[in-house]
């Protein structure tokens, strides 16, 4: 009896060259006079296929790994496109500007203490990332009413993970309250958005939203942080005898998929102190091309910040990628809506994890403005109708 020999499958490769030109060490083969420059081999790791990681050579290009239906590993630079390194220069306005929400009085006010919940943020994330993944599979396989319905699940999970992160951040918020960059933490800019044409209209101009993001930076060291477990990812730089630290480094990284690293954040504060630096010397750049500059072919990255901060455009692009709508301003509101919430999310989202003395207050001053908005249209009716009778 003979038995049949089976054929081995060679072994997919998990260690590729870099594939950004100029990346490498610069080798001399045996026996030859001249020098090879010989890119970096990189091996694909289960963390590196998960997120978007920088390579190791001096420039720190932004690398995303990639599968192919064969099963072969790819490799490849992430490179912002036009729209988004316009992002970045508006967000480093933002942030050298202090273009930002002011904190007012009673709004998150530190003394509410609440329970982190912890335990609830990781059932919210993973209900939502079950969703999410059914969607994909609804979507893939034709069935887009099921594909909707569970994307809104999964979209009110994440609504809910988010209240519980905020929850989380009010037990540490009273630490950071002073000594903040610009005593901020959100911070906004402007964007187009296209609004839905009209049937049977032209199609409308864009118009300008806010979006908003979060920075919390606090200068000083004489503040209780949190644990070394909650600040994994922290970095700071010493300017003089005062220290600059971003505290929401790691939330940053979480909610982009970059891992930005110490030296990532580390590189951005260094730049965004250099750029608020009244003293330096030399020609101020313009302040909506901090990062990125007009040149013939589009934009291109600074030459100081390419030689000196290659990691803080990562930084930059983590913060573009945590870019969230602000709700439009209530009529009648005075203060400032709560921002981390949006208009259309569910009610029993909100009622399942806010405080509820906080929850009858809103809903008093829900039932104040309505009575307010119907005694304005009634009072306006009352006048356009005297009108008409004289």
């Amino acid at each position: 009896m003979t038995t049949r020999a089976r054929a081995k499958s060679s072994p997919t490769p998990t260690h590729l060259p870099c594939p950004v030109r100029g990346c490498g060490a610069v080798v001399r083969r045996a026996g030859e006079s001249a020098e090879h420059l010989e890119p970096h081999q990189i091996q694909i790791t289960a963390n590196r296929a998960t997120h978007p990681f920088p390579c190791v050579c001096p420039r720190a290009a932004l690398l995303e790994a990639g599968r192919t239906s064969a099963g072969e590993w790819t490799l490849a630079e992430v490179r912002p496109s036009q729209e988004h390194r316009e992002h970045h220069n508006l967000i480093a306005h933002a942030l050298v500007t202090g273009q930002a929400f002011r904190d007012r009085a009673g709004y998150s006010p530190t003394n509410r203490a609440a329970d982190p919940n912890s335990a609830g943020m990781v059932d919210a994330f993973m209900t939502g990332h079950n969703a999410a993944i059914q969607a994909c599979v609804a979507l893939s396989t034709g069935r887009v009413a099921d594909a909707q319905r569970l994307a809104e699940r999964a979209l009110a999970a994440n609504a809910a993970y988010q209240g519980h992160a905020r929850a989380v951040k009010r037990a540490r918020r009273a630490d950071a309250q002073v000594g903040r960059w610009h005593n901020a933490e959100r911070f906004w800019i402007k964007l187009p958005v296209t609004v839905p044409a009209v049937p049977g209209q032209p199609p409308a101009a864009p118009v300008l939203r806010r979006f908003q993001f979060e920075f919390l930076a606090v200068w000083g060291t004489a503040l209780t942080l949190p644990g070394a477990a909650d600040r994994a990812g922290e970095s700071a730089v010493q300017r003089g005898s005062n220290s600059l630290t971003v505290l929401n480094g790691p939330d940053i990284e979480r909610d982009s998929g970059i891992q930005v690293g110490v030296d990532g954040w580390r590189q951005l504060i260094d730049l965004l102190t250099r750029f608020d630096d009244p003293g330096k010397s030399g020609k101020a750049p313009d302040p909506l091309e901090l990062v990125w500059h007009r040149d013939g072919e589009g934009l291109s990255l600074r030459r100081h910040i390419k030689q000196r901060y290659p990691r803080a455009v990562h930084a930059l692009e983590a913060l573009r990628r945590t870019l969230t709508p602000v709700p439009e301003r209530q009529k009648g509101r005075g203060d400032e809506p709560d921002v981390h919430w949006e208009a259309k999310t569910p009610q029993w989202v909100y009622d399942a994890i806010s405080d509820p003395i906080e929850r009858e207050e809103d809903q008093i001053t829900d039932i104040i403005y309505g009575l307010a908005d119907a005694l304005d249209s009634y009072t306006h009716g009352v006048a356009v109708a005297h009108d008409l009778e004289t």
